[in-house]
């Protein structure tokens, strides 16, 4: 083999290593986030999430990532905003924990019944009483059969790399539904590991554009009414609703394949 040979396979074999670095759980959740591209984002601090979405009001600040930062005044509107976001078409994500949690959980209720896909990192910690901000699994536990999907993280690299499945996932046409990323609050959250980054380029190829898989429902020129009462005795609702639910059912059931292809 050549000289110049040698080079160009040794300079490929140097392309093709990821970069790594040394980050914690929550920096680790939203470069995930800005690897995505996400379009808007919705914000609430509570402990151990506060420093995520600093983080991500750092990268749009920088220009890192282009995505509306939505400042709120608590979790109840954080979804609601993004309820609205996702409507119209856009990639969203937020992240929240324990009592956050709690507050936010009517419009948390209505997300997966509306089928609207988007990514919520929920950093676990144990809920309320006797007062504590410790690593724990009480908030995610008691959503547990709301009808979100919830993948749990070990490591540091499977934060970043579930954060950007997690969109592959809520956005593919059989499923539809949101997808909340666990991972540990304090252990995961301020742990600092090393992490392999992927590029964007590598992440572009995994995860389509929004539009590719689902098209927005709000439109000017048709006008419409979302999540509307479904109607009482007599009327069209009991079997509206039964039919939405089934649907709802069945695309957590084809989730189960979605998710096995996605970590393949």
């Amino acid at each position: 083999m050549s000289t110049a040979t040698l080079e160009k396979s040794a300079s490929a074999d140097v392309a093709r290593k990821p970069k790594v670095i040394l980050c914690e759980g929550n920096e680790a959740a939203a470069l995930g986030v800005a690897l995505a591209r996400v379009d808007m984002v919705a914000v609430y601090p509570i402990t151990p999430q506060s420093s995520l979405v600093e983080y991500l009001a750092k990268f749009v600040a920088d220009g890192k990532l282009n995505a509306e930062i939505v400042d709120v005044e608590g979790e109840h509107s954080v979804l609601s905003v993004l309820h609205g976001g996702v409507l119209a078409g856009a990639r969203t994500y937020t992240a929240t924990c324990g009592p956050g949690l709690a507050f936010m959980f009517e419009p948390y209720l209505r997300q997966p019944g509306l089928r609207l896909p988007m990514v919520m990192s929920i950093v676990t910690r144990d809920t309320l009483t006797p007062q504590s901000v410790w690593g724990g699994h009480q908030d995610a536990m008691s959503v547990r059969e709301v009808g979100w999907i919830q993948m749990y993280c070990e490591t540091v690299q499977e934060v970043l790399d579930t954060v950007v499945m997690g969109f592959r996932i809520a956005e593919h046409r059989d499923v539809m539904l949101p997808v909340n990323v666990c991972h540990d609050g304090n252990y995961l959250s301020y742990g600092a590991t090393r992490v392999e980054l992927p590029s964007q380029e590598e992440v572009d190829a995994f995860l389509p554009p929004p539009a590719t898989n689902w098209h927005a429902a709000l439109d000017p020129d048709r006008p419409m009414a979302v999540d509307p009462l479904t109607g009482g005795a007599g009327g069209p609702g009991p079997s509206m609703f039964v039919r939405y639910r089934k649907g709802q059912c069945s695309s957590m059931q084809h989730a189960l394949a979605v998710i096995e292809a996605a970590h393949e």
